[in-house]
């Protein structure tokens, strides 16, 4: 299925431990074009509906007695307990995504474009964030503009992504299994199972 988006497939480049066969060594691979030299695999994975692709999740310390291709399977849920994922986004202009927290610690790289970080000023419930209105300029909302090559840690925040400019954005994020945030009086979770959708979660003074 080709790609909506006109930014290349997900590339995904995973090593390997089964030394090639003699035989394969040198070959072009007939569907990605790449010389066979080393046990490497060069993966290609178009963006589905949702514009995400999963890239790869384990589980810490992980397991390296395999080369069995994990991201054919999904974890359960976006947050892999006692692991990591990364996961890979794509976002049309004028796109913008649910206000939403997990339990975890992001490092989110972003690649092509620049995005925007929208963080409400707290306390925040969700009642307050229905996704038409995070189109527009709030006084209650930060907007941080993040461009290719930058980094955002989100350390279990309320948060939400829009793409403001003309241009499709991506970026890679990496969930790593963190304590929730439980303190905060306005603490709400969107755990979701992989596909983006979940339950919310609610937390102590809501």
């Amino acid at each position: 299925m080709p790609s909506p988006t006109p930014l290349p497939p997900y590339r995904r480049i995973v090593t390997a431990h089964s030394p090639l066969p003699e035989e394969d060594r040198g070959r072009i691979d007939a569907e990605t074009g790449e010389k066979l030299e080393a046990p490497v695999k060069i993966l290609f994975d178009d963006d589905d509906a949702k514009g995400t692709g999963q890239i790869w999740w384990a589980a810490t310390p992980a397991s390296q007695h395999t080369d069995e291709d994990v991201a054919q399977t999904p974890p359960a849920s976006l947050v892999v307990r006692g692991g990591s994922n990364c996961r890979s986004t794509t976002l049309a202009p004028g796109q913008v995504t649910s206000m939403h927290r997990t339990s975890s610690l992001d490092y989110n790289v972003v690649t092509h474009g620049t995005i925007t970080l929208l963080t409400p000023l707290l306390p925040s419930v969700p009642s307050q964030w229905p996704p038409s209105s995070l189109l527009k300029t709030r006084p209650d909302l930060l907007e941080t503009k993040v461009s290719a090559g930058e980094v955002v840690v989100q350390r279990g925040t309320i948060h939400a992504w829009r793409n403001d400019t003309d241009e499709f954005v991506r970026w890679t994020c990496v969930l790593t299994d963190a304590e929730a945030v439980s303190e905060l009086p306005e603490v709400w979770v969107l755990e979701g199972d992989g596909t983006g959708k979940g339950e919310v979660r609610a937390g102590k003074g809501l």
